[in-house]
């Protein structure tokens, strides 16, 4: 069945037109600014006859501003008028006083040229930094509103293992339907939270969300793992153990049900304060785990020098070990070094019925992807446990 696209509804239409008709009114005041500065430049230009005066330089201010709205299009073409324009204060020659056209008229072309895609150029740049900030301001502003007003959900993705399907883990995500936007995307909204800062917002909201309904489930279908993402930004912030350790006593989560996941970027920033966080951590039985392991600069000596509990290997591993042999002996590698050490591992991104099978050949024990189950709302997630079962995990 093919599906319909709507007509916007009128008041949105009414917006974007009034949003272009605006635009359109500010190009050609814009345009036709230029176009009477320029001959009233060249008048007083002409007026005053020499070029030893400084009126030649008020050309600059047309091409300044056709540059900044036109671009370097209309900055070129600006120029070009305004060389032509500027003919009657060419630069004499000393001896004869004749005008000397060819190479003043060049010589004033290719500065005003310059001088108008300099500004264009730095103008679009400038411009394009501004927008962009503005609109991360203002997604990040509605963020953390939506987040005090609880409007975002914690949606819930299963973490079985291979040998019987069963789940030992629920990785907690977050999900945001804004009521003008509709639903934001997390590759739209996360990044943008990274960049502002909000991101710690949103790690300690999942946080005491994913614990509060982790507890629940545990105490009818018995103990799961409840995984919740910490960001750099957070991750570097002093307090988080004592906030982590408020969670849990607030929620009456035990901290051996609790996994932090932490990417490399927040263990590699400052390497003497992520091992004493996690080491805090440890210490009251908070499980840790490595995320995307082996797409970034994460090595072995991580694993051993962090104290981790898991590791997460990235997807992208999983889709190539059914076409490579060399990336199905590394990962057969790791998953007997990592079993040794007494890791779990998991592997992320199981797609298919294909990967999950070659997974189980190589001896990974632990599978999480879109193939095991998609991330979804508390209520189908509890149906998920009913069906398939809790199995505890013990590190």
């Amino acid at each position: 069945m093919t599906s319909e696209v709507l007509p916007a509804p009128e008041p949105t239409r009414l917006v974007a037109q009034a949003r272009l008709t605006l635009d359109g009114v500010r190009a050609m005041l814009a345009l036709a600014g230029i176009c009477v500065t320029l001959p009233a430049l060249w008048a007083c230009a002409f007026a005053a006859g020499g070029s030893h005066t400084a009126l030649p330089h008020l050309f600059y201010f047309p091409i300044i501003v056709a540059a900044v709205r036109f671009g370097v299009s209309g900055a070129v073409a600006t120029a070009l008028c305004a060389a032509v324009l500027a003919g009657p204060l060419l630069p004499a020659d000393v001896a004869t006083g004749t005008p000397q056209p060819v190479l003043g008229w060049i010589v004033r072309l290719v500065i005003f040229t310059c001088i108008g895609v300099f500004v264009a150029l730095l103008a679009q740049q400038g411009s394009a930094s501004l927008r962009s900030a503005y609109q991360d301001s203002r997604l990040s502003r509605a963020l953390v509103r939506a987040l005090r007003r609880g409007d975002v959900s914690v949606h819930y993705q299963p973490i079985r293992r291979t040998a019987d399907g069963r789940i030992v883990a629920l990785e907690a995500l977050a999900r945001w339907t804004d009521p003008r936007r509709g639903q934001v995307a997390p590759d739209v909204f996360i990044p943008v939270a990274e960049r502002t800062g909000a991101v710690a917002d949103v790690d300690r909201y999942v946080l005491r969300r994913a614990a509060e309904q982790v507890a629940q489930w545990t105490a009818k279908h018995g103990p799961v793992i409840a995984a919740v993402n910490v960001s750099a930004t957070w991750f570097a912030e002093a307090d988080l153990f004592s906030e982590v350790e408020d969670v849990l006593l607030r929620t009456g989560l035990p901290a051996g049900q609790l996994e932090l996941e932490i990417t490399e970027t927040a263990l590699i920033s400052d390497v003497r304060r992520a091992t004493d966080q996690i080491d805090k951590l440890r210490g009251i039985g908070v499980h840790v785990a490595i995320d995307d392991f082996g797409v970034g600069q994460a090595s072995l000596s991580y694993v051993n020098d962090f104290h981790v509990t898991t590791v997460k290997i990235d997807g992208s591993f999983v889709s190539k070990a059914l076409v490579d042999p060399r990336t199905a002996l590394l990962l057969t590698g790791l998953f007997s070094l990592f079993g040794t050490l007494g890791l779990r591992v998991i592997a992320e991104g199981v797609s298919n019925e294909a990967e999950y099978a070659r997974l189980r050949t190589l001896g990974c024990e632990n599978v999480q992807g879109y193939h095991l189950g998609r991330p979804a709302p508390a209520d189908i997630t509890e149906g998920l446990l009913q069906e398939a079962g809790v199995t505890p995990v013990h590190h």
